[in-house]
């Protein structure tokens, strides 16, 4: 089974670790119909999920331009859940799930 672990609960594994002296990031968020796994330049990312938490992060433009598009997205801007690509983890899964892999030397992503 695959479950989708937010980045900052990788820290804990060796060879992952918050660097605060780096380049400046450019994020770009692109949006599909679903929720969407998909690979770019041989690196598995995910398109924007659309779920409240997600969308308090963008800006109201953004917000209002991202309903113009998908409509039925105005539920989920009001608090309602769509579905994801896979499963989320909890903190707590996701370091029990980390410590298991690191145990094991298991890697990520097959």
């Amino acid at each position: 089974m695959e479950v989708l672990v937010a980045a900052k609960h990788l820290v804990q594994l060796e060879g992952f670790e918050i660097v605060d002296d780096c380049r400046p990031i450019a994020y770009i968020h692109f949006l599909l119909d679903a929720h969407e796994i998909v690979t770019a330049n041989a690196i598995a990312t995910e398109s924007l999920y659309t779920g409240p938490e997600a969308l308090k992060m963008v800006g109201p433009a953004a917000l209002a331009e991202i309903v113009a598009l998908f409509p039925e997205l105005g539920d989920a801007a009001a608090g309602g859940r769509p579905a994801s690509a896979r499963p989320f983890t909890t903190g707590k899964e996701a370091r029990q799930l980390l410590q298991r892999h690191d145990k094991h030397q298991r890697g990520l992503l097959c």
